[in-house]
């Protein structure tokens, strides 16, 4: 994971002041203060909270989904078919505007704009990826917004 930088350890309020967080605690006695320690810290701390382990609840939905109606092998075909144009215009005109789908801060408005010239690149990639079976990394980062809850906010669970 790439070190993220200072942009994504602020946030703005409404009142459109920007709040940082200053001091992080990990275990239960040391506090960083130094922005590099907090933000590498930071990283290990969601690096491992998102990641591959099976969950209890990976197991629960698991158990859930076991007895529910499975398709037939003609859908499964057309589902698990190469994807078609058509398909993939469907995608952002049914996007609600306002809204950046991605990392890059593009808007729905960008892609339903540019459709006509950008739609056999992004049939060319998104093809690839069912391919190859993974997306590209740029499609797979995202930015989380820390959001405060209740308790102390020096712990990064909070």
């Amino acid at each position: 994971m790439d070190a993220p930088s200072k942009f994504f350890f602020s946030s703005e309020q409404k009142n459109g002041q920007k709040s940082f967080i200053h001091a992080v605690q990990i275990e239960s006695v040391d506090v960083l203060l130094e922005p590099t320690e907090i933000r590498k810290q930071t990283v290990h701390f969601y690096s491992k909270l998102y990641s591959r382990g099976r969950s209890g609840a990976q197991i629960v939905e698991e158990s859930f989904l076991k007895d529910l109606p499975k398709l037939s092998e003609q859908a499964a075909r057309e589902l698990d078919g190469e994807l078609t144009l058509a398909e993939l215009h469907k995608a952002p005109q049914g996007m609600e505007n306002g809204r950046a789908p991605g990392i890059d801060g593009l808007p729905v408005e960008f892609y339903k704009a540019f459709w006509a010239v950008i739609r056999q690149d992004v049939l060319e990639v998104l093809r690839d990826s069912m391919n190859v079976g993974q997306l590209p990394l740029s499609c797979r980062r995202a930015v989380l917004t820390l959001l405060p809850k209740k308790g102390d906010l020096i712990h990064l669970k909070n």
